[in-house]
């Protein structure tokens, strides 16, 4: 693994805890955390691909671009906040960069341990069909499981 996408991870890695929190807390992922998450991944991601990659840069921006567009159009039916589109992308653009496959894997687990999760606190009447939940602890879930598999499918 290269120096730029190692230190990609690492601030998503740091971000985990804090946006965590605010997530649980507040329903909410604050713009200076997922924006400059996002700009710098990209700039990461951009520093690792010149100069001989820039096919695999190509397919992370899309994998960014799709993953903000069809957030975009969930958030506006309240399907999705959009601070967690600004996350998802910026992560999106990273597993994009490294194996387009790796999106799937990270949105599945993501969702289905969101489910999970929200089915317990449905049947322990913690909350209704109606309450609103915190998704960025499970995206970040995700995402470092689909790099985890990612790796050890490499391997």
């Amino acid at each position: 693994m290269s120096l730029p996408v190692f230190l990609a991870i690492l601030n998503y890695a740091a971000l985990s805890v804090p946006l965590t929190i605010i997530d649980l807390r507040e329903h909410r992922l604050p713009n200076r955390f997922t924006i400059s998450a996002l700009i710098l991944t990209i700039t990461l991601v951009s520093l690792d691909a010149a100069p001989d990659r820039i096919g695999q840069l190509a397919v992370g921006l899309l994998s960014g671009l799709a993953t903000w567009v069809t957030g975009y159009l969930l958030a506006d039916r309240d399907g999705i906040g959009m601070g967690d589109v600004k996350l998802l992308t910026g992560m999106h653009v990273l597993l994009g960069y490294a194996n387009p496959l790796l999106i799937l894997v990270s949105l599945t687990f993501s969702s289905t341990l969101a489910s999970i999760a929200s089915g317990v606190m449905l049947l322990g009447k913690k909350a209704t069909l109606k309450s609103r939940a915190a998704f960025g602890p499970y995206l970040f879930a995700g995402f470092f499981a689909a790099l985890l598999l990612g790796a050890t499918v490499a391997a």
